[in-house]
């Protein structure tokens, strides 16, 4: 079952159509594997040294995805994604059955939210990365922060205090 708040998107599920990709032409595949491949072969590097394969691995995320749905702007085709009905049963049945991927998607979530780093640095509150995670996310409101990055729609609620 698709997340709640993607239900106001009737559709946008359908958008998504994984074959698309196999029906590409075969230099934009390759293009595409080209790229993921570069993020593969450095995914045990140094944290230090972790920021180009995650690029690569973003570029290769992005074209498949704009390829399988369509559409080219980042939140358009990752809302398309989630609404995705067999997508989003797949993703629970890896969840279920692997404890690598949840543990995976357990610290990823701990740094929910994610603001916007363009308004974070506008408003002079960048230095608090440092902090334990509770205390960043007051002092970036404190600070009058409230827009997420890509992974969410909304600006945070300003009761968003009461979760951490």
């Amino acid at each position: 079952m698709a997340c709640p708040e993607l239900i106001g998107n009737a559709g946008l599920g359908r958008r998504f159509d994984a074959h698309r990709f196999w029906m590409l032409h075969p230099d934009g595949r390759r293009l595409i594997a080209h790229w993921f491949e570069r993020a593969w072969n450095h995914r045990n590097c140094d944290p230090a040294d972790s920021f180009e394969p995650f690029i690569f691995s973003w570029i290769a995320l992005n074209g498949w995805a704009a390829c399988c749905t369509e559409l080219d702007q980042d939140r358009q085709w990752l809302d398309a994604i989630a609404a995705n009905e067999e997508v989003c049963e797949r993703f629970k049945l890896m969840l279920e059955h692997s404890d690598k991927i949840r543990a995976v998607g357990e610290t990823f979530r701990s740094y929910w939210p994610v603001f916007k780093a363009q308004e974070l640095r506008r408003r002079g509150a960048l230095a608090y990365w440092h902090r334990p995670r509770a205390e960043t996310i007051e002092r970036y409101l404190q600070a009058g922060a409230t827009q997420f990055s890509v992974t969410r729609r909304k600006p945070v609620d300003t009761n968003i205090r009461s979760t951490f």
